[in-house]
């Protein structure tokens, strides 16, 4: 009786030892929950979420991903984490691959609290790497953190997107969010920490309708914001991007410009957002036509510049009106061929030519860099 009583605790300790822990098959029941009683899950294989079927993740959920292997989703997938019980996603080693949402407009895939690490490998490597790759898709991811990923968001022909209060950190490699050819896009009040390298932070070409708004932009190599187009073989006429808007932003420490416009696109609207420490401000070449209205621009190399870039589509065009530009090497920037316009401005270094334009002290309460940010 006394050896039954000394073995019972080790016995009761070697079950909860392995309570909880799934291996996951490569094929999952079409509308799968994943619940926490449950995780850690093991993914030692691709999974295929199939047309029509839905997968649910609870929250607190842990996924566990093994080298090369991939979530994808041909129906949808509904991560539902909460601020104290976020779900993870992470390697069982050291990378995994991706989530690939293959052709899912009909059904909207959401990620909630969700956090997302060690992401380094596409699913079909002809193509752009991305932690979460949207083809043909739509989704939205809010509250989510990222790290330590080859590219966080892709979306390639995609559309009804939302990117919102996600915070993207500095080990993240490549272009932090690419769209190509996308509409309706909206990436809001999330925070992305420096990018290393030739690269920008939010690119986007060739889409529509888009919002970036209230956003912190914290330092990298390239652009902060890219607004253009890419050469796509299968669409050889598509144009650049249109009907963009950047409000609300802060943009700063970035080693060319805090907003690139270029490749014809059309109906760029840039306001209300503060820029510091980068090579330019705003910069408009290539046939972009774009509006500036109620920017701070501050200790930049240059400003605002119109320009062309001689590659064939000519040169930009740029409005600004009843912005702040001071501190900067050169306030402003036109080439013979551009189109440059500036009124009801304030420059602290020279008279802008312009209607209602001044050349003043700003009178900022201080000219640090941290206070301009709080």
């Amino acid at each position: 009786m006394k050896k039954k009583l000394l073995l019972l605790p080790f016995v009761l300790f070697g079950v909860g030892q392995c309570f909880g822990q799934t291996n996951l098959p490569t094929v999952l029941a079409c509308n799968e929950i994943l619940t926490l009683s449950g995780s850690p899950y093991i993914v030692d294989s691709t999974i295929t979420i199939k047309p029509g079927c839905v997968l649910t993740v609870n929250a607190g959920v842990e996924i566990k991903m093994a080298e090369n292997t991939h979530l994808i989703v041909q129906g949808k997938v509904d991560f539902l984490g909460t601020a104290l019980q976020p779900i993870l996603i992470h390697a069982k080693d050291t990378i995994w691959g991706n989530i690939l949402l293959d052709s899912t407009h009909h059904l909207k895939s959401t990620f909630n609290y969700v956090n997302i690490e060690n992401g380094r490998v596409n699913v079909n490597p002809n193509s752009m790497k991305a932690v979460i790759f949207a083809y043909f898709s739509s989704f939205e991811a809010k509250n989510c953190n990222f790290k330590n990923n080859l590219r966080c968001f892709y979306a390639y022909r995609s559309s009804n997107i939302l990117i919102k209060n996600c915070v993207l950190d500095s080990t993240n490699r490549g272009e932090k969010i690419l769209c190509q050819y996308s509409d309706q896009v909206t990436i809001d009040n999330c925070t992305l920490y420096n990018t290393t390298g030739d690269a920008d932070v939010i690119d986007f070409d060739g889409s529509t309708n888009v919002i970036i708004s209230n956003n912190l932009l914290c330092g990298g190599g390239d652009d902060a914001i890219d607004l253009g187009h890419a050469i796509d073989p299968n669409h050889p006429d598509s144009l650049g991007c249109t009907n963009v808007v950047v409000v609300g932003n802060v943009i700063y420490n970035f080693f060319n410009k805090a907003v690139s416009n270029g490749e014809n696109a059309a109906n760029i609207n840039i306001n209300h957002n503060l820029m510091v420490n980068c090579g330019w401000g705003i910069g408009a070449k290539a046939g972009a036509h774009v509006i500036a209205d109620h920017n701070t621009i501050y200790n930049c190399q240059k400003g605002v510049k119109a320009y062309d870039h001689y590659d064939g589509w000519g040169p930009g065009h740029l409005t600004v009106t009843n912005s702040i530009i001071v501190g900067c090497d050169t306030t402003w920037f036109r080439d013979s061929t551009a189109t440059l316009s500036v009124s009801y401005s304030l420059s602290d270094s020279a008279l802008i030519s312009g209607i209602g334009n001044i050349q003043a002290d700003p009178l900022f309460v201080s000219t640090s860099l941290i206070t301009l940010l709080l």
